[in-house]
């Protein structure tokens, strides 16, 4: 009797196990939640490429470098065809622009003074100002200093002019007209020879700050990040 009685209690114990088990897989098979989920992305298009041409006109060439400024057998007041523009390809970023002149050769530092002053006056005319670090700056409209004045680049607050070419290639001229040889040359100078580089360079024309986008828009800012990006002084 007592035998029996053990092992009805066991088998009674393993039927209500078994009964929970079943219970707990059971909930667990239906068991539900309130539950959403959504994702979202976000794309990026960076704008386009800022790529420059030197040309003698206007009309945007991809990797052009030629310019109008040279002659052979030159003589004293002799007028020289000086055209220098500098040209933008189409693209979504805007840009400033900044053109240093270099004129070496035999006795270039004697022989250029007004060459280099006959340049000022003719690129001031074209919206080009001339800083101290012999850089000029394009700001758009004819500078309201005299020729003989040159900008103090490190405080200098104009505002530089942007250059677009979202629509079509752009053009700015640096020079497109004449200048002379000058006219105080004597037989000192016969058959020397000097060579006259132009150096242009762009950056885009917003966020130079990584804060705001107008901030670096004046000579003093956009110089001091050009001299930093293109490695001036380092």
């Amino acid at each position: 009797m007592e035998k029996a009685k053990k092992f009805n209690v066991k088998t009674l114990m393993i039927a209500v196990l078994s009964v929970l088990l079943l219970a707990s897989v059971a909930v667990g098979g239906t068991m539900a939640w309130f539950l959403d989920k959504r994702e979202a992305s976000g794309t990026l298009t960076m704008g386009g490429a800022i790529n420059i041409a030197m040309e003698s006109d206007d009309e945007y060439t991809k990797d052009a470098a030629e310019v109008t400024f040279s002659g052979s057998n030159l003589v004293p007041g002799q007028p020289i065809d000086s055209k220098v523009f500098v040209n933008m390809a189409k693209s979504s970023t805007k840009a400033f622009f900044r053109l240093k002149v270099e004129i070496t050769g035999t006795e270039a530092e004697t022989l250029t003074t007004e060459f280099n002053d006959q340049i000022k006056e003719a690129a001031a005319a074209k919206g080009w100002k001339l800083g101290d670090d012999q850089y000029y700056y394009y700001v758009g409209t004819k500078p309201t200093v005299d020729n003989s004045d040159v900008a103090t680049v490190e405080s200098d607050s104009t505002v530089m002019k942007e250059v677009d070419a979202t629509s079509v290639a752009a053009s700015v001229a640096f020079l497109d007209g004449k200048v002379s040889v000058p006219s105080d040359w004597t037989n000192a100078v016969a058959l020397k020879s000097i060579t006259v580089k132009f150096i242009a360079e762009a950056i885009q024309s917003t966020y130079l700050d990584a804060s705001t986008a107008s901030t670096a828009n004046t000579i003093s800012a956009v110089a001091a990040v050009m001299d930093d990006a293109f490695g001036i002084g380092a």
